[in-house]
């Protein structure tokens, strides 16, 4: 639910302000408070801690909270995603950056899993494995991100969607190509030395 008082806006807009300058964890109450301009007793009239801040402006989230069409994939939604964060780079790229308790990246990553999973779901979904490789798709995405953002000149978010897409299926490609190969073993290995 968006906040709809002015002290509770001013609040969540201040978090978000200081978090275009560092990650979450660098951030006080008192830092809020006084970019923001209210003291800590108003800002406890709002929110319990700073956790319940950073918890509303995840939910409130346009970027990654988007709803996507019917029979979308995770590349239809990917450009739209890195046009979303570029908006907002500093923002995106210190929310990212911060990997502890409630962090921004963990919800995202909670958000885009779904969204994954049904572009696999044919695939062995309920091996432990096949979550693994899930979440390590997400992760790596977010990872890609972080160098992203973190880039001096950013690379324009289309040319960046295409760049992780074919990046993802030359990797992809790769890995199966390897993998079709049969095995090698220590014997291989040392008949190779002796001749």
């Amino acid at each position: 639910m968006a906040a709809n008082n002015t002290t509770e806006r001013a609040i969540i807009e201040s978090t978000k302000d200081l978090m275009r300058q560092m990650t979450i964890d660098k951030i006080s109450v008192t830092d809020i408070c006084e970019h923001a301009g209210i003291s800590r007793r108003n800002f406890y009239r709002y929110f319990v801690d700073k956790t319940k801040v950073i918890e509303t402006i995840y939910r409130e989230d346009p970027v990654v909270n988007a709803e996507l069409p019917e029979g979308w994939t995770v590349w239809d939604y990917f450009p739209d995603l890195c046009r979303g964060l570029s908006k907002d780079r500093k923002f995106y790229l210190y929310a990212f950056l911060y990997k502890g308790k409630n962090s921004f990246r963990s919800y995202c990553i909670e958000q885009v899993n779904p969204i994954i999973t049904r572009d696999f779901q044919d695939l062995l979904e309920s091996d432990q494995l096949f979550h693994f490789y899930i979440s390590h798709i997400s992760n790596m995405c977010f990872d890609y991100f972080v160098l992203w953002l973190s880039q001096e000149k950013l690379i324009p978010p289309e040319d960046f969607s295409r760049w992780v897409a074919g990046k993802v299926s030359l990797l992809a490609a790769r890995q199966a190509e390897l993998s079709e190969q049969p095995p090698k073993c220590r014997e291989d290995r040392e008949r190779d030395e002796d001749q």
